[in-house]
């Protein structure tokens, strides 16, 4: 639940059972901004095998998604106009319950509730034989697909993050405060940050010695912030060791964009890594048609820009 946006990328998570599903996706503390992140996960799920079977269990599943989170136009343009959904009119008849509360119109269902007597017997009654009954009661409640409690991730502030070689700071800008967000010795001093769309903190710079390539130890660390732990975590290291280089994403990948070898020469660079964050791993992608350093990368859209520098011979 806490790692949520993360466990959900992984092809593991689209194999499990809908009552597995169900077990995850119910709980308030759900670590997401956004109600709709659920649903697209849902139907991910629910077209990734066994369509038909899954298919079927989605009326169930459809009940632990609070879709009363969700804009009306997103429920409109995106839940009503999928495929699964607007072929199925028990579904759609779900959704319809959906948009009259949110015109006011609730929809009420009878739900059952076992009620004890007591909760516990007295020590008179057991020796006069005397056992307590249930007694079964009926009473008036809102179906599980109008549930509108927030989910935990939705009540998190946004804070601006500055980070240095000897730990990271949060500021509030509402607050006018700051948090000691991290106190740690690994970030190198160094390096170069970046924020996905996710609000996944990375960190990629400094030297790093790996023992395991004996063909070239030298690398570049690569921490992701944990903000549950508050503390970073070691991801696999930049097999190329550089400085001067630009961070950019796109597409669940993170690129480490030109730069200098941090190696004698200190070569200018032309070449982009890749860091893919379903497969763990680092590859090559496209190089650049020039090589360059000091520069600047923006992500928009799932493209990447790179804006002015220097070349090998150091002009701009």
């Amino acid at each position: 639940c806490d790692r949520f946006a993360l466990v959900s990328r992984d092809e593991e998570f689209y194999q499990l059972s809908p009552d597995e599903l169900i077990a995850i996706i119910s709980s308030d503390s759900l670590n997401i901004e956004k109600e709709e992140t659920v649903f697209e996960v849902v139907m991910k799920w629910a077209g990734t095998k066994d369509r038909e079977s899954r298919q079927k269990a989605l009326p169930v599943i459809f009940e632990s998604i609070r879709f009363r989170l969700m804009p009306s136009d997103y429920l409109k343009d995106h839940v009503e106009k999928h495929a699964m959904v607007k072929s199925s009119p028990e579904l759609l008849k779900k959704l319809q319950m959906v948009k009259d509360a949110q015109k006011g119109k609730f929809t009420v269902v009878k739900k059952k509730k076992v009620k004890k007597s007591s909760e516990k017997q007295e020590k008179g009654n057991v020796v006069n034989r005397a056992v307590d009954e249930e007694e079964e009661t009926e009473e008036d409640g809102l179906p599980g697909i109008l549930n509108d409690t927030m989910r935990f991730g939705m009540f998190l502030q946004d804070l601006i993050f500055m980070v240095s070689d000897s730990g990271a700071v949060a500021y509030d800008p509402t607050a006018n405060e700051c948090y000691f967000a991290s106190l740690s010795t690994q970030i190198p001093k160094n390096h170069i940050s970046l924020v996905t769309k996710e609000n996944q903190i990375f960190i990629v710079g400094g030297l790093y010695y790996n023992e395991d390539s004996k063909e070239d130890p030298m690398s570049s660390y690569f921490l992701q912030y944990d903000h549950l732990d508050a503390d970073w975590l070691g991801m696999p290291p930049l097999p190329s060791p550089r400085c001067l280089f630009g961070l950019g994403e796109a597409e669940n990948s993170i690129f480490v964009i030109g730069g200098k070898e941090l190696k004698e020469g200190e070569k200018t660079l032309d070449s982009v890594l890749c860091y893919d964050r379903l497969s763990f791993k680092w590859g090559e992608a496209d190089s650049l048609p020039y090589a360059v350093y000091g520069h600047a990368v923006v992500s928009h859209k799932d493209l990447v820009y790179v804006i002015g520098g220097k070349g090998s011979d150091k002009k701009c």
